[in-house]
């Protein structure tokens, strides 16, 4: 996929830096769950958030509706306000834009948000542990 920039916002700087990574681990998207990555990535503090990033630079942040108002206050990207779970949405979105290989943070996605992607994801899709990318 070819990267495309992002606003010079600072949390788009670094979610561009991050999507520059995901080619190079053959990755088409990378799911970030774990709350400090996210809130580095897109300034959200709540406590309830995802971030779905294309290796393009496109960047979904996914929530419920108890943040609608703070995630539009905080977040510079697009944001999906979750009716239910969010991970639901989060499959649907990477089958949207054909997603092949998703990678996850392997040391904080937990098992059964593993397993919940690993039978929902369209077939072709398959989700794959990447490591500190973020940190990096």
């Amino acid at each position: 996929m070819k990267h495309t920039p992002l606003p010079s916002t600072g949390f788009a700087k670094r979610r561009s830096a991050l999507a520059v990574q995901l080619a190079p681990k053959k990755a088409d998207a990378v799911l970030v769950s774990f709350l400090p990555n996210v809130r580095y990535l897109t300034g959200y503090t709540g406590s309830n958030g995802l971030l779905l990033l294309l290796a393009s630079g496109e960047a979904t942040f996914f929530t419920d509706p108890r943040y609608t108002i703070q995630a539009a206050a905080e977040v510079d990207c697009r944001i999906h306000v979750s009716k239910g779970p969010l991970l639901p949405d989060v499959v649907a979105l990477a089958g949207r834009k054909k997603v092949r290989r998703l990678g996850f943070e392997k040391s904080r996605l937990g098992y059964e948000s593993y397993e919940f992607l690993k039978s929902k994801l369209p077939v072709r899709c398959s989700p794959e542990p990447l490591g500190g990318l973020v940190e990096a």
